[in-house]
């Protein structure tokens, strides 16, 4: 009776480790789809920018010109960023399946430490961008008072590449966050049910 119950419980516990495994392929492919899905917007917006940037240059007004430059600069950022994390995401995602499926506690684990440093760097990139954002109207309100096209073109050049990368910031920064949180719940059942394995197989069942 005792054999029959222990395993039970560990069929049980195979049962709730295999569900931990499609929970945490779930959970990857979610995050991963918003970060290509952000990715690719980073890159298009980044094009884009970049764009109007050339188009602005060859206009024939001083505000023109000084507003393309704040924007080419951004939007170069952002194309290059798109590209590049469109890339190292697609390795990072197979070699996380890989090696959860023969270590998945220490890959969890891994996993987390991996994405608290993501996700603590939010709030210095949001507020980078809020400052840069702050300048830009600091510029536009002294190109205004001193009638100033130069200023004025920087100025809003500025404040618009900073707002919309600060949009993108706070996106990037929830993505980050869901998939830390689910990460968390998995690692917890996984805790839990090792835990009651152990505690199984340790006290004596009386029948």
């Amino acid at each position: 009776m005792k054999r029959l119950f222990k395993t039970l419980v560990a069929l049980t516990l195979m049962t709730a480790s295999a569900q931990a495994q499609l929970n945490f392929d779930q959970a990857t492919e979610r995050y991963f789809f918003a970060e290509d899905a952000l990715n690719g917007s980073y890159l298009a917006l980044g094009a884009a920018t970049m764009g109007m940037s050339a188009y602005l240059v060859t206009r024939d007004s001083n505000y023109a010109k000084s507003a393309a430059y704040p924007l080419m600069a951004v939007g170069a950022i952002q194309f290059s960023t798109g590209v590049a994390f469109l890339f190292v995401n697609a390795a990072i995602q197979k070699d996380l399946l890989v090696r959860h499926k023969d270590a998945p506690q220490s890959t969890l684990k891994e996993e987390q430490r991996r994405m608290d440093g993501v996700n603590r760097l939010f709030p210095y990139y949001k507020t980078a961008e809020a400052l840069a954002a702050l300048t830009g109207v600091g510029l536009i309100a002294l190109g205004r008072n001193d009638h100033d096209s130069t200023l004025l073109g920087v100025g809003m050049g500025l404040c618009t590449a900073a707002i919309v990368q600060l949009g993108l910031e706070h996106m990037g920064a929830h993505i980050g966050g869901q998939y830390s949180k689910d990460l968390s719940s998995i690692q917890l059942s996984l805790g839990v049910g090792t835990m009651t394995l152990i505690g199984t197989f340790q006290t004596p069942l009386r029948c």
